[in-house]
């Protein structure tokens, strides 16, 4: 008798093994991010981040929306066999998609999100990061948010949060302004949205036309008015806010958003960072927190050793771009 629950015990946990290795029991979660050869370094960065955070009950199905031109695939590939069998890389090659949309202080990757739901035609939902972005623990909780009839769901934009109110002229609907840099897309309901491309093409080509101050950002809020819900702050807590006390009580952001918990949780505790405006940590130390600018630091000085990034080149002249950081090998 004991020999033969012995036996139903092995054979239990040997099925149980088979399907965790065959990643039947792993969820997978669709993750996109758009970059040009400058912005490879970050890119990566906040992908190892994702992945030293994540638990073994998650699979990242890694989306990387990249310009005609790109020459860096090879640091990805690196990232790739690292990481073999415990995520997946796809590099989809936008080629011209946007050439002669106006850019500004961007680049024209920051128009590929906007395609997210077209690029996974066969997902229903996908998570969109900036590659400014740290990830600190796992998204499956993000992932698992019912988006119910909601287009999109992200954070209140720190800087311009009121702005839905200028948006308004082109749809009444607009009663939130998020930031684009996090996003938990609606992919199925968007491929719903009848005419949505073309009115996505129109804004994009057009874009001096209107008063988009933030091209894609502005576009998703018009696009998505009255149906963008927000995300926890802890899913992408902005380097813009400091380590003092009575932040919340002093903070007006704060409390038109989120309760004391809610925000404190999201500060101390963040899922996801995001070192918005010029204030990257691989250009300064300066108006990053310390303790954010250090993990941000330890993690590159970690990985770099595999891929051989050239010297960071720490500035303090504003400027928000990576720097040429990647041979193309």
């Amino acid at each position: 008798m004991f020999s033969r629950k012995l036996l139903l015990i092995v054979c239990c946990v040997g099925v149980f093994s088979f399907f965790s290795m065959a990643g039947g029991l792993k969820v997978h979660i669709p993750i996109v991010y758009a970059c040009d050869d400058k912005y490879v370094m970050p890119t990566i960065v906040s992908m190892e981040s994702a992945m030293r955070s994540k638990k073994d009950t998650s699979f990242y199905e890694f989306t990387i929306l990249v310009p005609g031109e790109f020459k860096c695939e090879g640091k990805f590939n690196i990232f790739r066999n690292k990481y073999n069998n415990k995520c997946t890389v796809n590099i989809v090659n936008m080629k011209d998609a946007y050439s002669g949309c106006y850019v500004g202080y961007w680049t024209i990757n920051m128009y590929y999100r906007l395609d997210i739901p077209w690029i996974l035609n066969d997902k229903d939902k996908a998570i969109y990061l900036d590659g400014d972005t740290l990830v600190r623990g796992d998204l499956q909780e993000m992932w698992d948010i019912d988006l119910g009839n909601d287009l999109c769901r992200g954070v209140p934009d720190p800087n311009q949060y009121g702005r839905y109110e200028i948006l308004k002229e082109h749809n009444p609907s607009c009663d939130k302004y998020i930031n684009s840099g996090v996003l938990l897309v609606n992919c199925k309901a968007w491929r719903k949205v009848t005419g949505v491309r073309d009115t996505i093409k129109g804004y994009c080509q057009n874009i001096k036309n209107y008063d988009f101050r933030y091209p894609d950002q502005d576009i998703i809020n018009v696009i998505c008015g009255g149906k963008i819900n927000l995300l926890p702050f802890k899913f992408m807590r902005f380097n813009l806010f400091a380590d003092i006390e009575n932040e919340y009580n002093n903070c007006e952001y704060a409390k038109s958003f989120y309760t004391e918990k809610e925000f404190l949780e999201g500060k101390n505790n963040p899922v996801i960072v995001h070192y918005v405006g010029s204030e990257k940590p691989w250009v300064t130390n300066e108006g990053v927190p310390k303790k954010l600018y250090d993990e941000w630091r330890k993690l590159f000085n970690t990985i770099n050793v595999s891929y051989k990034f050239k010297e960071l080149e720490f500035k303090s002249s504003g400027c928000c771009k990576c720097c040429n950081c990647c041979s193309g090998k």
